[in-house]
């Protein structure tokens, strides 16, 4: 790929493939294996070898890829760059099914903080992943896409809600819920099980989500801006994927981290609280040495580098932003800070970053929230804190950040490849 639309085809691929963290994690892991990354059990011993591509994967939501050092050895410690593999989006509530006004209705609940209003009205797909029984009475799992239009989220006319442009308060339980048409319930299940290749009967869970059936495009005349599902954090995760892929061995272990559910705090066994980013670090240390302490000084010699979408100013909401730090989008990579710690970043780290996007040519902004509003979070301090290693937070400016559709730039999206390409490589 040699320019920047190359790179976002490969992203708006990356994306309609991507229509669940479940998916996310598959379409990461592909890309994986055909750059020679050799797959790990995390429940069996392992191997390692030096300067070598390896990846493994918790719950099918959440992979940590590294490439081990040339020499590896407590001193170096690793270069790790993180991303989160899940989006906001309604989740079925399936055995709440009813058939209504001659429609088949399934009540959704919310998953992160989606912007309501933004998923009435569109042709939506259903994916996810489903627990089933298996010819040999076990239990296995497998990821299902209905990727033709089979649900609707109706908005109610206007004539009959003559406050809807004023005011439009959304009970998710009530107001959405899936339209399906049909005529029972039974043809839920049964497209669900042909799209598994299964019978209905042996369906015994399902963790399915909606998601916008449109697919991902260049907009703008001159093409330099990205629509799309997902963008937060697919394009960090697409930009890190290729960026691992990439990775050469250095003197010190590159690590590329995607852990689920950053949209609801994190605390699952895929999260960024979990013990799976200190239990592989410390794995990759020890197959190296035999000496406990070893793990703490790799550690304490690592650095971080957490990828997250940043708020781009909106031309029609400007006062929304401080107007000192006010990213636009296609002007270059944003580090992000705020004086409680809802980022990772610092001014050395900062530091660090500038001069390495200085020293190539990569154009950086800056985000603070404005004062008198509150700011959001990310998996970057959460993961820093928990390893006890210096972090920075960044990301690609993005509009309508949590809405069913997102839009971010061309340009950064190569920009951020290429950054964590080189943050992974070097030490500052």
């Amino acid at each position: 790929m040699n320019s920047k639309q190359d790179y976002v085809t490969a992203l708006c691929q990356f994306i309609d493939q991507s229509p669940s963290q479940f998916h996310a994690t598959r379409s990461i892991e592909d890309l994986l294996v055909e750059s020679g990354f050799a797959k790990l059990d995390e429940t069996s011993h392992w191997n390692l070898k030096p300067a070598k591509k390896y990846y493994v994967t918790r719950n099918d939501s959440a992979i940590i890829a590294f490439v081990t050092a040339k020499k590896p050895s407590p001193e170096a410690g690793f270069n790790i760059a993180t991303a989160h593999t899940d989006s906001p989006a309604p989740k079925l509530k399936l055995k709440g099914a009813s058939f209504t006004a001659n429609t088949i209705r399934i009540p959704v609940e919310t998953y992160g903080g989606d912007l309501h209003s933004t998923w009435f009205d569109r042709p939506l797909g259903i994916a996810g992943r489903i627990a089933y029984k298996a010819e040999d009475d076990t239990i296995q799992s497998k990821l299902v896409n209905i990727q033709k239009p089979i649900a609707i989220i109706p908005s109610l006319a206007i004539h009959l809600n003559r406050n809807a442009n004023a005011s439009n308060e959304i009970n998710v339980q009530q107001h959405m819920a899936a339209c399906l048409a049909g005529q029972k319930f039974e043809q839920v299940n049964e497209t669900i099980a042909k799209e598994a290749g299964l019978e209905p009967s042996q369906i015994l869970d399902a963790e399915l989500f909606l998601y916008d059936c449109q697919q991902a495009t260049r907009l703008g005349v001159d093409d330099s801006l990205v629509s799309a599902p997902r963008l937060d954090n697919l394009a960090a995760c697409h930009a890190l994927t290729l960026a691992i892929s990439k990775a050469k061995p250095t003197k010190h272990t590159q690590v590329a981290i995607f852990t689920d559910n950053e949209e609801i705090g994190s605390r699952t066994p895929q999260g960024a609280q979990s013990t799976f980013i200190n239990t592989i670090l410390d794995r990759i240390t020890l197959a190296f040495s035999d000496n406990l302490e070893n793990t703490f000084i790799a550690r304490a010699n690592s650095t971080l580098l957490s990828i997250d979408a940043a708020h781009a100013v909106h031309p029609n909401y400007a006062d929304k932003h401080d107007p000192a730090y006010a990213p636009q989008i296609n002007k270059g990579i944003v580090i992000k800070a705020n004086a409680d710690a809802k980022y990772a970043t610092n001014a050395v780290t900062a530091a660090n970053f500038r001069n390495l996007c200085a020293q190539n040519g990569f154009p950086v902004q800056d985000f603070i929230n404005r004062s008198d509003m509150p700011c959001g979070s990310t998996i970057g301090p959460i993961t820093a804190a928990n390893l006890g290693c210096q972090g920075l937070d960044i990301g690609a400016p993005l509009w309508a950040m949590h809405s069913a559709r997102e839009t971010a730039g061309a340009l950064d999206h190569k920009i951020m490849i290429e950054a964590t390409r080189i943050f992974l490589a070097n030490r500052g």
